[in-house]
């Protein structure tokens, strides 16, 4: 599968209440695209939805540093 195919699979998941399948699909699009910040954002948000509040605002501080014009992680 692609990075998109990956990414538009983890916000199906999102969309219907899977966080762990979402945050899997979203972790195989970030290593896909490594200069992605949409899958390393995605992916703090399913992480604060499963209460893992730290490893969210790692994803989220990561999404920044990749993409510091991205204004969704911010």
């Amino acid at each position: 599968m692609t990075y998109e195919e990956f990414l538009a699979r983890g916000r199906a998941h999102q969309d219907e209440g899977r966080a762990v399948d979402a945050m899997l699909c979203f972790r195989q699009a970030a290593r896909l695209a490594p200069r992605a910040t949409d899958p390393r954002f995605h992916l703090g948000e399913v992480l604060w939805q499963l209460g893992l509040l730290p490893e969210a605002i790692a994803a989220w501080r990561e999404a920044c540093a990749v993409g510091p014009g991205h204004a969704a992680p911010h």
